[in-house]
């Protein structure tokens, strides 16, 4: 297989890999105001020992969602980066840079930051 056909499918990988980060992103979100909303129900409910088990248990899943979530966009985001290497190396020039260039998402949720 000739570069010119291999940038082309990692070129496709590339555009589906960004258009999960979005996705996972917009997740992120969802699930951010899924859990603002359950918390102001509850902060509405009388204190038991009940309710302080299901703010537990929101909290313990919005913790379990965040991790997950931001774990599969670096994961993502690592790939997006190797394509971006791959084909700046085949191409013999810089022409691949967001993933490369950006340091701000190398550092996601807990890890140090990622090399070059």
């Amino acid at each position: 297989m000739q570069d010119e056909e291999k940038v082309r499918i990692l070129l496709v990988e590339y555009a589906g890999i960004t258009s999960e980060i979005v996705a996972r992103t917009g997740h992120g979100f969802q699930v951010s105001g899924f859990t603002v909303t359950a918390l102001a129900l509850l902060a509405s409910a009388p204190i038991c020992g009940r309710t302080i088990l299901v703010f537990g248990a929101i909290v313990a899943l919005l913790v379990f969602a965040t991790f997950m979530t931001f774990r599969h966009i670096q994961l993502a985001a690592m790939r997006a980066r190797e394509i971006e290497r791959d084909v700046n190396r085949r191409a013999g020039e810089r022409l691949m840079t967001w993933g490369i260039s950006l340091p701000a998402h190398r550092a996601i949720f807990l890890r140090p930051p990622l090399s070059n």
